[in-house]
C-alpha cells in the first residue's frame, strides 16, 4: 500500500470516531464539532488519494451529485432562497457526498475489499463504543465526567451524538459492518451473536421507530441474498435475532 494512503487511511479512521464520539454539542449548530471532524476525515483521504500514484476516475453518480450541488446556489441567484449562507451550506454538503462517493469508488477500485474491511472495522468500533456510552446514560452513570453528554431523566440513551435517531443509525450500520466482518471471516457465529445482541440491546435503548424499520430491512436483504451471494447467514440466524431484537425492545 501506498505509504501517504496508509497512514491517511490511520488518521481518518480516527478522526471519523472522534466524529460519533465528541460531546460537544452547542446552540445553535448542535452538531458543528460532529459534521466538522466527519468533513476532516474527507478531507485527508481526499488529499492522500490526489498525492498517490493511483489513477482517479470520477463515477457519474458523484458527478451528478456535484450538479447537484448548484441547485442550492441557482435557487439563491433566483430569489427563492433569501440567505446566502443557507445556500452555501446547502451546497457544501452535497458537494462533500459526492466528493464522499467519488473518494469510496477510487478506494475501492485501488484497494478492493481491504477498504471496505476497513470501513466496516471502524464503523463497528464507533458503534460499540456509542453503546458502552449509551449504556451510561441509561444507567446513569457519572464516571465519564465531561466526555459524556447528559441524559435527561427518563429520556432516550443517544451517547454523544445528541439525537437516539443518530445513535440508533450508527449502530444498525455497526450490525451491517459486524455482518459484512463475519462474511470475511473475521468473526465465528458466537462472536458474531456476542457482538448482535450487544447492539441490539443499544438498539432497543434508542426505542427508535425507524431502527426497526432498518432491521427489517437488513433481514429481507440477508434472506434474499443467501442464495444469490452465497451468504453465511442462515435463516434460523436471522429469525433468531428479529426474534432477540423484539424481545429487548418489548423488554
Amino acid at each position: 500500500m501506498d505509504f501517504k494512503l496508509k497512514y491517511a487511511y490511520l488518521l481518518s479512521a480516527l478522526i471519523l470516531i472522534g466524529a460519533w464520539l465528541i460531546p460537544n454539542h452547542y446552540s445553535p449548530w448542535a452538531a458543528f464539532y460532529n459534521e466538522l471532524f466527519a468533513a476532516l476525515a474527507i478531507f485527508v483521504l481526499a488529499t492522500a488519494i490526489s498525492l498517490s500514484r493511483y489513477p482517479l476516475t470520477l463515477p457519474r453518480s458523484a458527478s451528478f451529485v456535484f450538479l447537484l450541488a448548484l441547485v442550492p446556489l441557482i435557487q439563491f441567484g433566483a430569489g427563492l432562497t433569501y440567505f446566502l449562507g443557507d445556500a452555501l451550506i446547502a451546497a457544501f454538503y452535497l458537494a462533500a457526498f459526492g466528493l464522499s462517493i467519488a473518494i469510496g469508488a477510487n478506494l475501492a477500485k485501488a484497494r478492493g475489499p481491504q477498504f471496505v474491511e476497513g470501513l466496516a472495522w471502524v464503523c463497528l468500533m464507533g458503534a460499540l463504543i456509542s453503546v458502552v456510552l449509551a449504556l451510561h446514560q441509561w444507567l446513569s452513570l457519572q464516571e465519564l465526567g465531561i466526555w459524556l453528554m447528559d441524559m435527561r431523566p427518563g429520556g432516550r440513551p443517544y451517547a454523544n451524538l445528541a439525537q437516539p435517531n443518530n445513535l440508533a443509525t450508527l449502530l444498525c450500520i455497526g450490525l451491517a459492518a459486524a455482518l459484512y466482518l463475519r462474511e470475511r471471516g473475521h468473526f465465528s457465529r458466537f462472536v458474531l451473536g456476542l457482538l448482535t445482541f450487544l447492539l441490539l440491546a443499544g438498539i432497543a435503548m434508542t426505542r427508535s421507530r425507524m431502527a426497526f424499520f432498518i432491521m427489517v430491512a437488513i433481514a429481507v436483504w440477508i434472506l434474499w441474498g443467501r442464495k444469490k451471494f452465497g451468504l453465511k447467514c442462515s435463516t434460523v440466524e436471522v429469525v433468531t435475532g428479529l426474534g432477540m431484537f423484539v424481545l429487548l425492545w418489548s423488554g
